[in-house]
């Protein structure tokens, strides 16, 4: 009875409605495909090469990846080339090595995916639910207090690529699907990790002390 808890905060950036093309066009980027986007660190732990493997298993061609964070790990580097390289993806994944704020590019893709293995919290899918983007997100540490299995976003088993692959063919093939989840998790992460709603709700912890 003496611990109260209080959700992190997220300010939304403002956004250029009509700025798809020049993002597209900085990373090589086709608008008409299914775009995924990944949002962290790259170094193993990370999993982007979990991404990169269950993209080739799937048969539609029409599904690109922009994999925007700053590289820690020269090696793991080396290793995501070498499998885009050998999977034929060169065409398909961009990277972005440093964006400002990676909000803007949010609200740009079609998908948002989290393949850490485990994260403590997940503000990626803090911040990809309040631009209104669907996420996925690995079923470990904290971002399943986040996401609600088919509620207001997808889950799939850690460091496991065939049930990533299954979940992206599910939601790249469903519009209905994208929007239900997109719709939920807007009103979810405005409820949770809104940057007012956060400070509100401090103010109102200190006032019941």
């Amino acid at each position: 009875n003496r611990i109260r808890k209080l959700t992190y905060g997220v300010s939304i950036p403002k956004i250029k409605h009509d700025a798809k093309d020049e993002i597209f066009g900085n990373y090589n980027l086709d608008k008409n495909f299914f775009t995924i986007g990944i949002f962290s660190r790259i170094e193993d732990q990370k999993g982007q090469h979990l991404v990169l493997e269950a993209l080739n298993k799937i048969a539609n061609r029409d599904i690109q990846l922009l994999i925007v964070g700053h590289s820690m790990d020269t090696d793991y580097m080396k290793y995501l080339t070498k499998i885009i390289k050998k999977y034929n993806l060169s065409d398909r994944v961009s990277f972005a090595p440093f964006v400002e704020e990676p909000m803007s590019i949010m609200s740009k893709v079609d998908l948002v995916i989290l393949p850490t293995y485990e994260e403590t919290f997940g503000l990626v899918v803090a911040e990809s639910m309040l631009m209104g983007t669907p996420v996925i997100g690995s079923n470990a540490g904290g971002v399943p207090e986040i996401i609600e299995d088919k509620i207001n976003g997808l889950l799939f088993e850690p460091k496991n690529y065939k049930s990533l692959k299954e979940e992206i063919v599910r939601i790249s093939n469903s519009l209905e699907l994208r929007k239900k989840l997109s719709d939920n998790a807007k009103i979810f992460a405005k409820e949770n990790y809104d940057y007012q709603t956060h400070f509100s709700n401090l103010d109102n912890i200190l006032n019941d002390l």
